[in-house]
């Protein structure tokens, strides 16, 4: 019977786990991997994520790969930023002086809600290297997304994995909770904003 207890307890701790909720301002270095007709791609990049202000901004050394910037400007090798502001998402190319409105909120171009983990699943805890994280499973638009997140107050992140195609690794070192300055977020000139250019029919934009 007090095995019987104990294995409950052991069960019932699993289960309480509370998806965690990124309620809060923050910046964090990353690399990305991509996988592409089973040949894998690196990239560079940070995350601005300000939803007090219902903003998000992610630059990537190279934007070959990602799946919005990708298709706008294809098979070239150049930088590209995203910015998501008052509801609107942007795609910049600053090397190329080129910018275009993606889509808004209402059609699925918003930022990351904070809470984007609620109907997640807690798998238990796992090592990435000598370290370990808490790890959570959500069903995405191409299969399971896992989260890795550290054992600390923010649950900072540590590894995305998007089905196998697409991996994140978080520098954890590198997470910093602050308040940004406006020109963290502030469109470029040459993105047009009162008469928008619309990104191609062609990419995940269209």
């Amino acid at each position: 019977m007090i095995a019987i207890a104990i294995w409950s307890i052991l069960i019932f701790t699993v289960t309480a786990v509370d998806p965690p909720v990124y309620n809060f301002s923050y910046h964090i270095a990353f690399d990305e991997t991509y996988t592409v007709n089973k040949s894998s791609y690196e990239v560079n990049g940070l995350l601005f994520y300000d939803p007090i202000n219902n903003r998000e901004r992610v630059d990537r050394t190279n934007g070959r790969y990602n799946k919005f910037c990708g298709p706008i400007i294809p098979n070239t090798n150049t930088p590209c930023i995203q910015y998501t502001v008052n509801n609107k998402r942007w795609i910049a190319f600053p090397q190329k002086s080129v910018c275009c409105f993606c889509c808004d909120s209402a059609h699925g171009c918003g930022i990351l809600s904070p809470d984007w983990l609620r109907d997640s699943e807690y798998k238990g805890e796992e090592k990435i290297l000598d370290t370990i994280y808490d790890k959570w499973s959500k069903d995405g638009v191409v299969g399971y997304n896992y989260l890795w997140t550290a054992k600390d107050n923010d649950h900072t992140p540590r590894r995305l994995d998007e089905n196998g195609v697409h991996t994140t690794d978080y520098s954890i070192h590198s997470f910093k909770k602050m308040n940004f300055e406006e020109g963290v977020f502030a469109l470029p000139q040459y993105c047009n904003t009162e008469k928008l250019v619309n990104c191609p029919l062609e990419s995940l934009c269209g």
